[in-house]
């Protein structure tokens, strides 16, 4: 098994933590997994993008050559991207995508937009079968983020999200 993850969006969405929680929690389930990152200059509102690759095998080259999932926090970004599965952080449907209200939801349980990042995450794990939800937890705990509780609610959201979806 080997997928390719490219997560875009922009500063301040939280696509580089995304991304290490990723990896992390896919380490944590035995897997091999590279994270690498990069963000515009460094502000907020600028693109950011993180490439995840998740493999059962030993990775040998980091970044994603043909993305098989897709994690699009921005939906004006996806523009000429492509994979075999997209999921899309929006309100309204978008052909070929699998959208979630990744915000909206964060919003709603742990009343913060920005915790988008960690329903997302979640819900991908879960849907793709990457890492446990007990290993996200984990994940997010070991990158000693601020606020641990509310991340962790953020990605019960994603998992429950995923399991109704």
């Amino acid at each position: 098994m080997r997928l390719e993850i490219k997560a875009v969006g922009v500063g301040g969405q939280g696509i580089q933590f995304l991304g290490r929680v990723l990896a992390h929690a896919a380490v944590l389930e035995g897997l091999h997994a590279t994270f690498t990152g990069s963000y515009g200059a460094e502000v907020r509102g600028t693109p950011s993008w993180a490439d995840v690759v998740v493999s059962t095998e030993p990775v040998t080259y980091p970044f994603c050559e043909k993305p098989t999932i897709i994690i699009c926090m921005f939906p004006p970004l996806l523009k000429g991207m492509e994979a075999e599965r997209v999921y899309v952080n929006s309100q309204k449907p978008i052909p070929g995508a699998i959208t979630v209200d990744a915000e909206g939801a964060a919003e709603r349980v742990a009343g913060r937009r920005v915790l988008g990042n960690m329903v997302m995450a979640a819900f991908v794990s879960a849907r793709e079968r990457i890492a446990s939800l007990g290993s996200l937890k984990e994940a997010v705990r070991e990158e000693r983020f601020p606020l641990p509780e509310l991340n962790f609610k953020a990605l019960e959201e994603g998992w429950r999200l995923a399991e109704v979806a």
